[in-house]
């Protein structure tokens, strides 16, 4: 005893005796102990497992501590208590971070029941398998299964021995306790009892009206016609129970003052209804007038509406939406019990107006010419009551909320107040539409004063990626909203075809005039909702055109033609800083059998093509010589004040003329009429305009011809007049300067010239190309000032800079000295003219070919080489 007492693991050597605590103590250590050797015993041979949480179909393990060191890998045995039977097939089991599937030990799958609560032996077979080696089914023991059928067959061979075979003859039964033999007078009784007969059913049971099948008169059921009655009264009076209740009104604060409750409406009112309510609003009824005489007697009504957020401490933008003036007012018959009335009001400011239908009891009224009253003053009962907002149904949104990329946002005051109602039309299947930006007359973007970015978006995707296109972006062209009321405003997309979107605007609600309105960000308000699918028309198939076009009613043009394998897009309109009808962008899109896919943007700004020029007045004094028209203002850049305005535009369709409206068509030919009138440099300080230009541009397939006449208002001298400009962007990959001399194309430069007059007088074209097509410029060296008559011999005929290329109508290089005396009256002429054409579609043997339109009439460039060409006809 001695031994075991200094071998004591609980703590120090007990000096006054063992207590039950030190034998308790000791106990606890030694069960530790043991438990810790027999881990210890089994480590590197098979891993025990601890059992964590779960169940028996999908449970969580961990090693035990004492071999929590061990790395588990294939092969590794592993030990386990299951914790009961799996409910299905594959149970988990989960060592850490890892996920094992349960198999039987030749790799099946364990069904349902396979494992119950007992202990285990496993292995790792794989990453993501253990194979239970213990023996679990029938499967797992070799032969068993056969042993046990072959059991059965004997079983049933020994009992077939001892049974009646066919043929036998019986002849003694014996009749025991619970085998009777039934005599003949009892087969006949049991044949006498039908079918389905209840059985040993008393009388009582048999004569109970529950028992009974069929029907039976009320008359015969005591009392029961009484309760239907009461019954009836009880429904009838449903609504009547609210009578004398707050609902369906409900106490506010109003000003500052919560009224007491008007017993007359509580009584009168059992139920409300607002039809079309707008969000954000209180509704009121205040007025009944029942007969009252205001000069004449009447049955008119007062309804209010009210703004939510400051009817508490300012309802004075309270809207009047029904006087008691107004004619044809619904009325209540005092002796017509419940019954409705339908108040349609009429919003002053031209919204749309919410309908309210009043369920009343006519007997609550008071005596005719007694009015209900809760308008007149503060002080009455109710003036400060609304109808309960449980009542209101909601006009129904433009937008909706939608998770974008997992991300659900806020709704956007935008949204719920100015946007009363969008629609889009010639939508893509399958395809849900968002507006992400509205300019509002932002100052700190480019573009139209309210320009919009719309997106669209893949509807099946939309809620995990979110990624859209921007079908319009606030750079391109976009009405002005007239601030006063309800507007209607209309976009079209200049990247899909015929898709356009209709807003209706409260501009009453939009925010102050130069606050833009943002919803493409991750947190902004907005940022997931989408426009109302019910209000997406999807385009119908597109008929194939080889040239159409759609205009709206700001003289804005879209001409769309199909070249090969491709389709382009040029945009014609008011562009720049005098707002003078111009090239605005152009686009291009790759076939989809006969029509046009995605449309992508090239080019697109206020930079001219159709060109300002250098003009001084003759008879005013000297001044800094800057460019006037086109996109120049007073500073001689695109700043300061207009220096030119544009007196006329108007457009042909095969020669029939078109109003400048929404519209569009299919065409072989469009025509666009542009005159302006430009000052002088030396005439911006005094406003007057010295040179009238018309423009006449022709749109084709076959290519884009521009026609100018400039027209002296006074005598003028002409310096520079660079004839048709063109903007690089999107051909930016090899060039060719036509007749320039340099011969073969050349990788892109923004700064190339093709010579002087002097020494490359033929250089007439620049071809730009890039992977989706050509675009040309060119200027007519045969027609009227096109024959360098204004040029000075050291003048480049062609010259790129700031991604621009130019051509040379009027320049001398000194800049200072006058290339164009024009007198009163009298003008001169150019024309050139663009052209897009789509790749691959020279012969090999030619470096290019270049379709233009000259004179109204195609006509063809073969080209050998930039000095080697023939131009027919």
């Amino acid at each position: 005893m001695t031994d075991r007492v200094v071998v004591f693991r609980g703590g120090a050597l007990p000096t006054a005796g063992v207590s039950p605590g030190d034998f308790a103590a000791e106990v606890a250590a030694r069960v530790d102990e043991d438990a810790s050797l027999l881990n210890l015993a089994s480590a590197g041979d098979q891993v025990r497992l601890s059992y964590v949480s779960g169940d028996g179909q999908d449970a969580v393990y961990e090693v035990v501590a004492a071999q929590a060191a061990l790395t588990l890998g294939v092969g590794q045995l592993l030990q386990f208590a299951w914790q009961g039977v799996n409910a299905d097939v594959d149970p988990t089991k989960t060592i850490g971070a890892t996920v094992y599937t349960l198999r039987a030990s030749d790799g099946s799958a364990l069904a349902a029941g396979d494992l119950r609560a007992a202990s285990y032996v496993a292995r790792i077979h794989s990453g993501s398998v253990i194979r239970v080696l213990s023996l679990i089914r029938i499967a797992d023991v070799p032969g068993l299964s056969a042993a046990l059928a072959d059991t059965a067959t004997a079983a049933q061979g020994a009992l077939a021995v001892t049974a009646v075979q066919p043929g036998d003859d019986v002849s003694v039964l014996d009749e025991t306790a619970t085998a009777k033999i039934m005599t003949g007078a009892e087969r006949t009784k049991l044949a006498g009892i039908a079918t389905g007969a209840t059985a040993n059913a008393p009388d009582a049971a048999l004569l109970a009206r529950a028992n009974h099948a069929g029907t039976q008169a009320i008359s015969t059921i005591t009392g029961l016609q009484t309760a239907l009655d009461g019954k009836a009264v009880q429904a009838d009076g449903r609504l009547a129970r609210n009578r004398g209740a707050h609902y369906p009104l409900k106490s506010a604060t109003r000003d500052g003052i919560t009224s007491a409750e008007y017993t007359i409406w509580s009584n009168l009112l059992l139920d409300a209804q607002v039809f079309g309510a707008r969000r954000g609003c209180y509704y009121q009824v205040a007025y009944y007038q029942n007969g009252a005489t205001i000069g004449t007697p009447g049955y008119g009504w007062v309804i209010r509406e009210f703004d939510a957020a400051t009817y508490a401490s300012d309802s004075s933008t309270a809207r009047v939406l029904r006087q008691y003036w107004d004619t044809n007012p619904p009325t209540i018959n005092p002796a017509g019990g419940i019954q409705s009335v339908e108040i349609i009001c009429n919003h002053p400011d031209g919204r749309p107006s919410p309908t309210v239908l009043l369920t009343v009891d006519g007997a609550a009224l008071p005596a005719s010419g007694t009015p209900v009253n809760s308008n007149a003053s503060s002080g009455l009962p109710g003036w400060s009551w609304i109808i309960d907002p449980a009542c209101y149904r909601y006009q129904p949104r433009a937008t909706l909320p939608a998770r974008r990329g997992q991300i659900q946002s806020a709704s956007n005051s935008f949204l719920e107040k100015a946007l009363l109602d969008a629609w889009v039309y010639g939508a893509r299947p399958g395809k849900v539409y968002g507006i992400r930006y509205f300019k509002n007359g932002t100052g700190a973007l480019a573009g139209p004063n309210d320009g919009w970015t719309i997106e669209e978006y893949d509807a099946e995707t939309y809620g995990s990626a979110g990624t859209g296109l921007s079908v319009l972006n606030y750079l391109q062209p976009a009405p002005d909203i007239t601030r006063s009321g309800v507007q209607m405003v209309t976009l079209r997309s200049p990247i899909i075809d015929g898709l356009s979107f209709v807003l209706k605007i409260d501009t009453d609600e939009l925010p102050a005039y130069g606050t833009f309105v943002k919803m493409n960000a991750v947190g902004d308000p907005g940022y997931s909702w989408i426009i109302d699918p019910a209000r997406v028309a999807i385009a119908p198939a597109p008929t194939p055109r080889r040239l159409s076009w759609s205009a709206d009613a700001d003289g804005n043009l879209q001409a769309t033609w199909q070249s090969g394998i491709w389709w382009y897009r040029l945009a014609f309109g008011p562009n720049g800083k005098n707002l003078l009808p111009n090239v605005q962008a152009h686009y291009f899109s790759p076939r989809t059998g006969s029509t046009a896919g995605q449309w992508f943007e090239q080019w697109s700004g206020p930079t001219d093509w159709l060109p300002p020029l250098i003009v001084g007045a003759d008879v005013e004094g000297a001044a800094t010589r800057i460019f006037t028209g086109g996109n120049h203002g007073s500073d001689g850049g695109a700043g300061g004040d207009n220096t030119a305005r544009n007196v006329y535009y108007d457009m042909l369709i095969d020669g029939a003329a078109q109003p400048w409206e929404v519209a569009e068509g299919a065409a072989s030919r469009i025509t666009l009429r542009v005159v302006n009138e430009v000052m002088a440099y030396n005439t911006v300080g005094v406003g007057r305009y010295v040179l009238r230009e018309h423009f006449v541009v022709t749109i084709t397939a076959a290519g884009i011809e521009v026609e100018c006449e400039r027209t002296a208002l006074e005598d003028i001298s002409v310096y520079v007049d660079y004839g048709p400009q063109i903007a690089t962007g999107g051909y930016q990959s090899t060039m060719m300067l036509l007749g320039g001399g340099a011969g073969d194309f050349v990788a892109y430069a923004a700064g190339l010239t093709s010579g002087t007059k002097a020494t490359t007088p033929d250089a007439w074209a620049v071809i730009l190309r890039a992977a989706h097509g050509q675009l040309a410029s060119w200027i007519d060296r045969n027609y009227e000032a096109g024959d360098l008559r204004y040029v000075g011999g050291s003048f480049s005929l062609i010259r790129g800079s700031g991604g621009k290329y130019y051509h040379a109508v009027c320049g001398v290089d000194t800049g200072s000295t006058v290339a164009a005396t024009i007198a009163a009256g009298e003008s001169y002429r150019w024309r050139g003219g663009y052209t897009w054409q789509a790749p691959g579609l020279s012969e090999t043997d030619l470096m290019a070919t270049l379709q233009i339109l000259r004179d109204g009439r195609p006509a063809q460039a073969l080209i050998a080489s930039g000095s080697n060409w023939s131009l027919l006809p």
